[in-house]
């Protein structure tokens, strides 16, 4: 079926031709094509309720003909910058610079590329959450050098 798409402060519509078992995500990477606004800068809202990337279509209600608003958060602008964070293993601490863009995944991969350290059975925790790989790093990055703390992971045994 259809839907529209309303975005406010470009003063454009859309419409796309969307499937019920469809993610979010997936008409944010259509509207990425169409105004080239980064999925992670789009606010989908339907009926007072901000989407978030997993919901499904069917789950929100969102049927033919409905109307979707896109704003954009501008906050996210600084996904781009560069910045400097503090890497705890063990007892070594390592510098390095990352982008607000990434996620625990990329970072992971960052520190076996750039420190050599086996990133195998180990989580990254900051501010005392332990980090899921697709988690966006921005949450983390609010103030200064923030540090990073690699640990060996809990798994349990069965």
């Amino acid at each position: 079926f259809t839907i529209r798409v309303n975005a406010i402060e470009k003063r454009r519509e859309e419409t796309f031709q969307v499937f019920e078992f469809e993610e979010i995500q997936n008409v944010k990477m259509r509207i990425y094509q169409w105004l080239d606004i980064e999925p992670k800068r789009q606010i989908l809202e339907f009926s007072g309720r901000t989407l978030q990337n997993n919901q499904i279509i069917r789950d929100t209600n969102i049927g033919y003909g409905s109307c979707l608003s896109l704003s954009i958060n501008y906050r996210s602008q600084q996904i781009n910058f560069p910045l400097q964070i503090n890497i705890k293993a063990r007892r070594d601490i390592f510098e390095l610079t990352i982008y607000y863009s990434m996620t625990a995944s990329s970072l992971k991969d960052l520190i076996q590329q750039e420190l050599r350290i086996n990133i195998e059975n180990k989580v990254l925790c900051c501010s005392g959450s332990v980090l899921k790989n697709d988690d966006d790093l921005e949450r983390f990055l609010l103030v200064g050098n923030p540090t990073f703390h690699l640990r060996a992971s809990q798994s349990k045994i069965e």
